[in-house]
């Protein structure tokens, strides 16, 4: 047998195997990078957005960064009761089989 097919290495890849553009870290932090920048500059922008003083029906409304925290807790609250949801709506492995 090959030694190098049988490697129990992980990093070692197959030479015919194609590689991709986030298969190297140093492009996966440079993404993780901007990424980050790109939320600051977002979460920087509503803020400058809401101190402007824009107007709601409602008086939380007028709170700056309101709406995104609102939709974070949103989405929170959704996948605890998916999460909590799960065990009461899986079916068995064979289930369709059957």
């Amino acid at each position: 047998m090959d030694s190098q097919t049988n490697s129990t290495e992980p990093n070692q890849r197959d030479p015919e195997e194609r590689t991709y553009w986030l298969d190297q870290p140093v492009n996966v932090k440079r993404l993780l990078k901007w990424f980050y920048i790109s939320c600051a500059a977002v979460l920087l922008f509503g803020l400058a957005v809401g101190l402007m003083g824009k107007q709601g029906h409602y008086p939380i409304e007028e709170i700056p960064t309101f709406f995104s925290v609102y939709g974070f807790i949103g989405c929170t609250i959704i996948v605890l009761v998916a999460r909590a949801a799960r065990p009461l709506l899986m079916r068995d492995e064979e289930y369709y089989d059957r």
